[in-house]
């Protein structure tokens, strides 16, 4: 999914939305997170959605918000991203056990 900023400046980010909206096969975000966009090197909806998801400690640094404030944009742009990427945009912990681990007996 293409990833690319508003240039008309129609959307905005406050805490807790990233102001992003999706149309058609775009996702467009607001021209706030261009520096974010640059310094992270994210070059797809995909992309984007990952990395903060994964690290909403950075999108929240970035911003100048609280943690629990980009945990809640994280999850919006997952409801809004879902219907286009199905599960690859469902937000938090993949996997109770990450990279192949198995669950301790015992």
């Amino acid at each position: 999914m293409k990833l690319s900023l508003d240039a008309l400046g129609h959307l905005s980010v406050s805490p807790g939305d990233l102001g992003a909206a999706v149309l058609n096969e775009d996702l467009v975000l607001p021209v706030a997170l261009d520096q974010f966009v640059r310094t992270n090197n994210l070059r797809s909806a995909e992309e984007f959605f990952a990395f903060v998801d994964t690290y909403p400690s950075a999108l929240a640094s970035s911003l100048g918000w609280s943690l629990p404030d980009a945990r809640k944009a994280v999850v919006r742009l997952s409801s809004q991203l879902r219907p286009k990427l199905g599960e690859l945009a469902e937000s938090g912990p993949r996997n109770e056990w990450p990279l192949g681990a198995m669950k301790p007996t015992g």
